[in-house]
């Protein structure tokens, strides 16, 4: 388990985008969405060279 009663912070990062509904996820044992980084080109424009950092 990620999260517990004595958890000051968690950090989603990239995770959060894909899974906006996290905290009902853990809650519920559920499986978190993979983050794909072809999400990313529906709001930003990412140059090739920068594919490589993902």
């Amino acid at each position: 388990m990620i999260a517990n009663e004595n958890t000051d912070f968690v950090a989603l990062g990239t995770s959060a985008l894909v899974n906006p509904d996290w905290p009902n996820k853990v809650k519920e044992n559920e499986s978190l969405t993979a983050f794909d980084h072809r999400v990313l080109e529906t709001i930003a424009v990412i140059r090739d060279e920068e594919l490589d950092s993902f």
